[in-house]
């Protein structure tokens, strides 16, 4: 998500945004690649340093990198050499806890005695650029300087934690692509790390949740993350409902091989922390295959919209078609034509090709065409052909 859509990150840090929109923007922003450098050697540290710059193939933009500190750690004023202007450096310490920032340059001029010795060693010369996910009233302007040897250095040598044995860097190259399919969430909750949430779409299931047999799951999406809080980690009561935007375009590949794709939310309820109480108010399939959004929406009230101990799932039927016992694929059928509005804009939009069968008071079925309307009058002309249906 962009800055200008996630707003100003001092706001709150546990803040869920809200709003469909923000989402489907960030959809067009996915990991290309990612790779992992370590940073326990000198030449581990050049090379992220030439990422940084040009990404190693000619990139204009350089690139950055996420890394993981031990928790325990203290935020020092600097005053030595620096080329960057930063007078904040982190001396990590201890072995609790860990927190993510991300190195974003680096300045060569700066000198920091991680040991206490007095003296400037050769590995106690330079330190990278970071930012912390606390907001930019830390540090700097939300940065400060980490000493190279925080990383090359044992922790008995004023080096920090490795949990895995490792100071790795992880390196991350985006691309822009378009989405083509997504769901929109509309839900109503008081504690969000109750929720297990993820997607499933199955061809022309009518049951209340998907066969095994023509089902196709995107999991990975919410597990019990966020926090004892409501949806927008506020503490106001409008916090609980939150509208949220989900890329479902792994199942492209399925959706485009079925003839009438049926879409779950589906919803898992495990208590932690306080037991949570809400509903699913409304979800919307987004397709937008055909180069413009295509929106199929279903709405849920009282007992079908609450969200319960256990699983629930919640159903997007974007067309009505359906096997029989024998396998073949039809529409329902109704036993009139009153589904047919007769008003100036349905019928300016009306498909004139489209037959509709409809079923005979004695059996068997009517096959009937709309051949013409008139405006005035509101009177449809048809042109009907009998037949039995098999």
């Amino acid at each position: 998500m962009t800055v200008s859509d996630y707003g100003n990150e001092d706001e709150s840090v546990y803040r869920w945004v809200n709003g469909y929109t923000k989402y489907y923007n960030a959809m067009h922003y996915k990991a290309k690649n990612i790779s992992s450098v370590s940073l326990r050697t000198r030449e581990g540290i050049e090379k992220l340093m030439a990422y940084m710059v040009d990404k190693n193939d000619g990139h204009p933009g350089g690139g950055i990198a996420g890394f993981s500190v031990s928790g325990d750690w203290s935020i020092y004023n600097y005053s030595g050499p620096s080329q960057a202007g930063i007078t904040n450096i982190m001396r990590p310490k201890g072995s609790g806890g860990a927190h993510a920032m991300t190195l974003i340059g680096y300045d060569l001029s700066v000198e920091f005695d991680c040991d206490d010795d007095g003296i400037i060693d050769d590995d106690e010369k330079g330190a990278f650029i970071f930012i912390n996910s606390w907001g930019t009233w830390w540090g700097n302007d939300g940065k400060a300087y980490m000493p190279f040897s925080a990383f090359t250095r044992s922790i008995e040598d004023g080096g920090f934690y490795r949990f895995d044995g490792e100071a790795k860097a992880l390196c991350t190259d985006a691309e822009y692509q378009e989405p083509t399919l997504a769901m929109e969430v509309n839900l109503t909750y008081s504690s969000r790390n109750d929720l297990n949430i993820r997607f499933g779409v199955a061809d022309g299931a009518q049951s209340t949740k998907p066969d095994k047999g023509c089902f196709a799951e995107y999991k990975h999406v919410l597990k019990a993350q966020g926090g004892d809080l409501r949806m927008q980690g506020t503490t106001f009561e409008t916090g609980k409902t939150i509208t949220m935007g989900f890329d479902l375009s792994e199942l492209k590949a399925a959706v485009d091989t079925m003839k009438a794709p049926c879409w779950y939310l589906i919803v898992s309820k495990v208590i932690s922390g306080d037991n949570g109480s809400g509903n699913v108010n409304e979800i919307k399939l987004h397709d937008y295959r055909n180069g413009k959004d295509s929106i199929v929406s279903a709405s849920f009230k009282g007992s079908t919209a609450a969200i319960s101990t256990g699983t629930r799932y919640f159903k997007i039927m974007t067309k009505d078609w359906f096997k029989d016992s024998s396998g073949k694929w039809y529409r329902p059928v109704n036993t009139s034509a009153s589904r047919i509005v007769a008003n100036t804009d349905y019928m300016q939009q009306f498909n004139w090709n489209r037959i509709f069968a409809v079923r005979k008071s004695k059996g068997g079925f009517a096959k009937i065409k709309i051949t013409g309307y008139d405006p005035k009058t509101k009177k449809l002309t048809f042109k009907a052909n009998n037949y039995e249906l098999k």
